[in-house]
């Protein structure tokens, strides 16, 4: 089933969510520093929440995004937050289903504490993430860390320190 971009325009819960307001405003703060173009993975996306963020916060910007979740009542309460040519897949962030250096952006959000490899789940997300793309890793104990991955000596410096 596609997104239908008249669906897209239902308002999303958590943009009253008081918690969610401060992650988000950093969140934009430093995609604002980038070009946001391209396509965008939100690892663990949910309920896309974020997909709605970057629409709202970033109007105009050409991006595809797509989101995975290992639930698959979570990607099926997403599609109506989706515009059309967005996706949403239910899988692992463990082993995604996509070719190397696919996105400029990869978003992974409140979910690295919940997976049971996260050393390959950071792997996967720089295997997907395209040479000078953006990173960025939030947990509830961290406001955000944003890492822009040149090479693969820094992903290694970064996950010996998990």
């Amino acid at each position: 089933m596609k997104p239908s971009t008249a669906n897209a325009k239902i308002a999303h819960p958590f943009t009253y969510s008081f918690t969610t307001c401060f992650k988000e405003k950093e969140i934009v703060r430093m995609l604002k520093n980038t070009q946001l173009a391209g396509n965008v993975l939100e690892m663990g996306c949910g309920s896309a929440y974020f997909a709605t963020v970057l629409r709202r916060e970033f109007p105009g910007a050409k991006f595809k995004f797509t989101g995975i979740d290992l639930e698959k009542d979570a990607v099926d309460v997403a599609r109506p937050f989706l515009v059309e040519g967005d996706d949403i897949i239910n899988c692992s962030v463990e082993n995604m289903p996509f070719d190397d250096n696919k996105f400029d952006v990869v978003l992974y959000l409140d979910v690295i504490e919940h997976v049971n490899d996260d050393k390959k789940s950071i792997s996967e997300a720089y295997r997907v993430l395209k040479p000078g793309g953006t990173l960025i890793i939030s947990t509830p104990k961290s406001l955000c860390a944003e890492i822009q991955f040149q090479s693969f000596s820094m992903l290694e410096a970064f996950t010996t320190n998990i």
